[in-house]
């Protein structure tokens, strides 16, 4: 999923799975971006080949991602500070 997003979004990007009381799971993509939502809906639904299961259900976006000491992404630290009810293992 994330390597057919990347063929329309340039900005840093992760997807994630979280919780969903009707779907069971619900695919999130987080945005490292100062654009709206709304105009990254536009980009994904130009992705080719996207299966309707396979887009996310919801588009978040930051203005800056946490990132470790090796530049790598934290992306459970960023998914509990929007999402509380997020759970780790």
């Amino acid at each position: 999923i994330e390597a057919k997003i990347k063929e329309v979004l340039q900005q840093p990007f992760f997807v994630a799975g979280l919780p969903d009381q009707d779907l069971g799971e619900q695919l999130v993509l987080v945005v490292e971006t100062g654009q709206p939502a709304q105009a990254l809906q536009a980009l994904l639904d130009k992705v080719p080949g996207f299966k309707r299961y396979e887009k996310p259900k919801k588009i978040v976006t930051v203005s800056q991602f946490h990132r470790t000491s090796a530049g790598k992404i934290r992306r459970k630290m960023i998914l509990q500070e929007l999402f509380p009810e997020f759970k780790t293992n």
